[in-house]
């Protein structure tokens, strides 16, 4: 069963980011409340708005799809980005055990590892995710219910978004309290394999400053033995109109995530249960624990007609448990970063 109560809806957007290199980039004014739908005619009515360029959607260079509100609307459970991608051509998303553990690659491209992807960069609000080798280690800061737009770039993006972009860009933008009514709401959905997750939004506006504030809780028992997982994401995002030509935005966002690792059965194994556990994950109790926390700051600053400065600066700490055969391994990761164009 799923039942969602609905959260206010954001109107369908787009968008489609490009940088140039240097400090300053020439682009259009930027219109931060543009809105286009996909119609059959075309998608002339479209502007992209994103951290790098704003460019109608028909000017747009490169392999380029932007998913929108009302397709991400549909997603079933919301926990994954398979959900999401579904029908972007020219991008696979494994999904392993049901849970929100992913692999993603781009027309082939994206080093498949045991968790995460190289190769693709990956924004959520301005502020990537990869660290700086260009790995992004999975997507667990991302709760795909409170996702506006997604806009995937397929193919070599590193002209645009450096060398960890050779396979292509997602751009991950989430709600905010600007382009929507203030809401206050609360879903719960359930389903199989004893899934659940409850969700809680809260946003808001004045003159010169917006914000939106989300919280959510799920956890299942995968579609595997030994398979269980559980996360928390707590997320905030504030926007200040500090002038007319500087606009600045803070991000906070914190995750936990949990799940057993019930590793790969022989095929004997398969062919005796194929849902069972490999029975020396299950008898070591295999698994993989990962808490982090991220803040950062997006801002926007008009120097003259055509010309702004962008910057993003950021901080993120990522504490990493994995338990395997012989050990427990304990990982923690310190990743500041900062851009300027």
């Amino acid at each position: 069963w799923n039942r969602t109560f609905p959260a206010g809806f954001a109107a369908a957007a787009c968008a489609l980011a490009f940088t140039i290199s240097g400090l300053a980039q020439q682009q259009q004014p930027p219109d931060v409340t543009a809105q286009g739908s996909m119609t059959p005619a075309g998608y002339t009515d479209i502007v992209v708005t994103a951290p790098r360029m704003d460019v109608p959607y028909k000017e747009a260079p490169g392999a380029t799809t932007v998913v929108a509100d009302d397709t991400l609307q549909t997603m079933p459970k919301a926990i994954a980005p398979g959900e999401a991608l579904a029908l972007v051509p020219g991008i696979r998303v494994d999904t392993q055990y049901d849970s929100e553990k992913s692999h993603i690659s781009i027309r082939g491209q994206g080093i498949l590892t045991e968790r995460g992807v190289r190769g693709i960069q990956v924004l959520l609000d301005g502020i990537p995710l990869n660290d700086p080798s260009g790995f992004a280690p999975d997507l667990y800061d991302v709760d795909w219910s409170t996702v506006k737009r997604i806009e995937v770039i397929r193919g070599p993006s590193g002209a645009f978004y450096g060398g960890g972009s050779s396979a292509g860009v997602v751009n991950i933008i989430t709600k905010d309290g600007r382009s929507e009514p203030d809401v206050a709401d609360l879903s719960v959905d359930g389903g199989s394999n004893k899934f659940w997750k409850a969700l809680g939004e809260f946003s808001g506006k004045t003159d010169s400053m917006d914000y939106r504030l989300s919280g959510s809780r799920s956890m299942g028992d995968g579609n595997r033995d030994h398979s269980a997982f559980f996360s928390t994401n707590l997320y905030g995002k504030f926007r200040f109109v500090v002038t007319p030509s500087f606009q600045l935005n803070a991000v906070v966002m914190g995750t936990s995530y949990f799940n057993e690792n019930p590793e790969g059965p022989n095929k004997d194994q398969v062919r005796e249960n194929p849902d069972q556990a490999n029975p020396d994950s299950a008898k070591q109790n295999e698994f993989a624990q990962t808490r982090r926390f991220t803040a950062g700051l997006v801002g926007t600053a008009k120097l003259a007609v055509n010309q702004d400065l962008n910057f993003t600066v950021y901080g993120r700490k990522t504490d990493f448990t994995e338990s395997v055969p012989s050990t427990v391994q304990h990982r923690t990761l310190n990743n500041p970063g900062a851009m300027i164009q």
